[in-house]
């Protein structure tokens, strides 16, 4: 087939795959009954292996085309690939940086500086969608420099042919004022550099006489006026001087919303002019606390997420909800509050923020409110009292934001509760410094006790995937390399999640530790030593639970053919005593019982637990 009709046939039919691997899983939480659901989840786990299939193959040609040596009109058709799936909003880092990295050395040597500035653009774009989801800063360097190539090319501004290429020298500087400078505190002295730098390209006469009437820049120059007033939060941690740019900024902000020039559809302008008030010593933080609480429970209206005209102006009312609610978090934690007050405060806004983030669709905005809820997490549960509480609102997190995991965190505890009750009995003593039990006779009177905080464990081993779920939820292709990685980190994120909290430091090891081999020498993070960890046995169960789930499962991971629980034993025979504890192991393979359980959960109990789960999940 001619590069030309491959091209073609590659971009519908990644587009057409996409679009199905969406509408299989919004079916999903449609079904209502056993019969149809279990039908319909068998259909998404053939198509999706399919379209798993196709798409590589397809990639593989992809790459073997990037090896040959380009010609001008390779290279042009490439482009609009890459063009046509980020006008679209099929954004995809492996599919597009594997392209537009082999392109920018071709149109670099060619000095083409329409390629150049797009390309630089659509790189800075993807790296910081793929690392912004994880809560910190690694990675993000690349997505800054490339922006930075951006606006290093703006004197060449007139020069460059495609409006929508001018477009993409505004939006780097958008993005350097925010998200960027939010995630990456080393960038933060330098927002109001790169806001009047952008404000002096909005005004030149040049790019006024080539733009002033496209209907592009008002409104980037509306984002980029906004994003600006996102610093408030961390203008406390910049110098005075700096300081003084917010308030005057702020205030502008202010006078123009009280004027109608402006909207604030995201609540931006309040936040910021409550933050400069403040700085200014003309508002008390009680004050704005009262302020917002009362924006939130008396005038801002519900998000319409069923309105897909209006999808952009929903989102920002969800976040005028969770911004605020954030900002009147971090108010909270000023000193002049006692812990009643706090509380007294909290329960005035907090249930409604909540019902926001549960009640929006999973199809909307997903990465962004993914993160949102995330976030969310962090900033209230240091105002949750019991422990208790705060995990049973961690799992409505996964459950309304994260399915699949949510899936695979209740098929954890099943086989680990399976297990635990019998190894329990016949390994009474590997139980010893559990939940404090100093002897066997303590291990076995507080068994109850230990089965419930193992089951705690399963729920709560895998948390730190509501950090990367992007990833976790790209089913249509093979991971990459950066992809892998981001995966190895989610027991790191996952601790990150609830460090700060004591009471949960008994499930800090599984958290951490539940992807390490059980002597030590493999799996990850490295770091972390499972062979010293006073839960091990825990940590232990858990892996082995993690596996045989991960093994036997032929609906929710495409990548791999579901091995029989038999097969599955077999591999874990082998590995018995370097990767998974040997006790367990001959236990799995002694007891027929156990074994027989086990082949039923994993199996035909698979389904009914995925179908109770969806349910659950619908009723939110």
């Amino acid at each position: 087939m001619e590069k030309k009709d491959f091209l073609h046939d590659f971009l519908q039919t990644y587009k057409d795959n996409r679009d199905l691997n969406d509408d299989l899983h919004e079916k999903l939480l449609e079904k209502n009954n056993l019969a149809d659901w279990t039908g319909l989840l068998k259909e998404r786990s053939q198509k999706m292996r399919f379209i798993y299939g196709e798409t590589e193959e397809m990639l593989a040609t992809i790459r073997d085309y990037l090896d040959e040596i380009l010609t001008d009109n390779d290279a042009e058709m490439l482009f609009d690939v890459i063009m046509d799936l980020y006008y679209c909003g099929y954004d995809d880092f492996e599919v597009m940086s594997t392209i537009a990295n082999k392109l920018i050395s071709y149109y670099e040597m060619r000095n083409d500086l329409d390629h150049r500035v797009f390309l630089y653009h659509l790189m800075g774009f993807e790296t910081t969608e793929f690392y912004s989801r994880t809560m910190g800063d690694a990675g993000l360097g690349v997505a800054i420099d490339y922006y930075q190539r951006v606006i290093s090319l703006r004197a060449h501004y007139v020069e460059v042919s495609d409006p929508r290429i001018r477009r993409c020298f505004f939006t780097a500087y958008s993005n350097l004022i925010a998200p960027l400078t939010e995630i990456c505190p080393f960038l933060q002295d330098s927002v109001y550099d790169y806001y009047y730098a952008v404000m002096d390209l909005f005004n030149n006469p040049a790019v006024q006489t080539l733009d002033g009437d496209k209907p592009f820049l008002p409104l980037v120059m509306a984002k980029i006026n906004e994003d600006i007033l996102y610093s408030e939060a961390y203008v406390d941690n910049l110098k005075e001087r700096q300081r003084g740019q917010f308030i005057k900024i702020a205030e502008q902000a202010k006078r123009e919303l009280d004027l109608g020039r402006r909207e604030d559809p995201s609540g931006a302008v309040m936040r910021a002019y409550h933050k400069a008030r403040i700085l200014a010593g003309r508002m008390k933080v009680r004050e704005v606390v009262e302020e917002q609480i009362s924006l939130i429970t008396d005038d801002l209206r519900f998000p319409n997420y069923s309105d897909p005209e209006n999808e952009d102006r929903e989102l920002d009312v969800f976040f005028n909800y969770h911004d605020t609610g954030i900002s009147i978090l971090k108010y909270l934690k000023d000193s002049e509050f006692t812990p009643a007050e706090r509380r007294e405060y909290l329960e005035r806004f907090f249930n409604k923020v909540t019902h926001v983030h549960q009640t929006a669709p999973y199809h909307f905005f997903t990465s962004r409110l993914n993160s949102a809820s995330a976030e969310w997490f962090k900033a209230v549960e240091p105002f949750m009292e019991t422990l208790e509480e705060k995990r049973n609102y961690l799992s409505k997190i996964i459950i309304s934001r994260q399915p699949i995991t949510y899936l695979h965190s209740l098929m954890v505890v099943q086989i680990a509760q399976a297990i635990t009750n019998v190894y329990l009995w016949t390994n009474p003593e590997e139980f010893i410094g559990i939940l404090g039990c100093k002897d066997v006779d303590e291990v076995k009177k507080k068994s109850e006790e230990i089965k419930r905080y193992v089951c705690d464990c399963g729920m709560l081993h895998d948390i730190g995937k509501c950090l990367i779920t992007d990833v976790i939820n790209q089913q249509w292709r093979r991971l990459c390399g950066e992809e892998q990685d981001l995966i190895r980190l989610h027991p790191e994120k996952g601790l990150m999640l609830v460090n700060e909290d004591p009471q949960f430091a008994p499930y800090f090891d599984v958290i951490v530790g539940h992807h390490k081999y059980y002597d030590g020498k493999g799996g990850y993070p490295v770091a972390f030593d499972n062979t010293k960890s006073p839960i091990k046995i825990i940590i232990d169960i858990i892996t082995i639970a993690d596996s045989i789930d991960a093994a036997t499962d032929v609906y929710c991971r495409n990548y791999a053919r579901g091995k029989s629980f038999q097969e599955l034993l077999q591999e874990l025979t082998e590995r018995a005593g370097t990767r998974y504890h040997p006790g367990i192991v001959k236990l799995l393979n002694d007891n027929t019982g156990l074994q027989s359980h086990l082949e039923y959960i994993t199996g035909e109990g698979r389904i009914e637990t995925y179908f109770a789960a969806f349910r659950e999940i619908i009723s939110l």
